[in-house]
């Protein structure tokens, strides 16, 4: 029997590496993440390394995440999410604000 990749996805949620080369509208990527791993740059071999504990990731966010397209287009500067209203940063359903030096760790 062969099940598709929509029911594996529903099984297991998938971590999501995303290059914030410029910051991205996550909202419809992250809550269905196990976790979103921002990488900037990052070689795939590092990546999976952190993934599995062999690395205590410690970088912090350079850039603030917007909540959405909306927030974007609304931005009042030339610099993403600086000196922005508070409604700007993306916020997921644990309450974490995706604003600039923001990060989580293993510890």
């Amino acid at each position: 029997m062969r099940r598709s990749s929509h029911t594996a996805e529903r099984r297991y949620r998938p971590f999501t590496a995303i290059n914030f080369s410029n910051p991205w509208l996550i909202h419809t990527i992250e809550p269905n993440a196990a976790a979103v791993i921002g990488t900037f740059g990052t070689k795939a071999e590092a990546v999976v390394d952190m993934i599995r504990g062999r690395f205590n990731p410690v970088g912090r966010l350079p850039i603030t995440i917007p909540a959405s397209q909306e927030a974007v287009n609304n931005e009042a500067g030339d610099v993403p999410g600086y000196d922005e209203d508070p409604s700007y940063p993306y916020q997921d359903k644990a309450g974490n604000r995706y604003q600039y030096n923001f990060g989580l760790s293993y510890e």
